[in-house]
């Protein structure tokens, strides 16, 4: 099953991105929605032809899912931006 940037945030997850190099940060889901569109795939083939290490500029990451694990943030309402998110068509 393919994810997309929509259904990352309704179930609030999240995307790490490591770099070989030692890099590694949180993908921003709302910016790559604003920028791509909230129906992105975010599969690892689709997402490494995408992305590029701040640090070294290789376009090898390894993508990793992390669900939200805190139960207080789990239940939290969404933000405005993930709502923008979610409501976009």
């Amino acid at each position: 099953m393919t994810f997309t940037v929509r259904s990352l945030i309704a179930g609030r997850y999240r995307l790490a991105v490591y770099c070989p190099c030692g890099h590694g940060t949180w993908l921003d889901l709302i910016a790559l929605a604003r920028q791509d569109g909230p129906d992105t795939p975010t599969d690892h083939l689709s997402m490494r032809r995408r992305l590029k290490c701040s640090i070294c500029g290789r376009r090898r990451a390894d993508i990793k899912l992390h669900p939200e694990t805190d139960s207080l943030l789990s239940d939290r309402p969404y933000t405005a931006e993930e709502a923008e998110v979610l409501a976009m068509p």
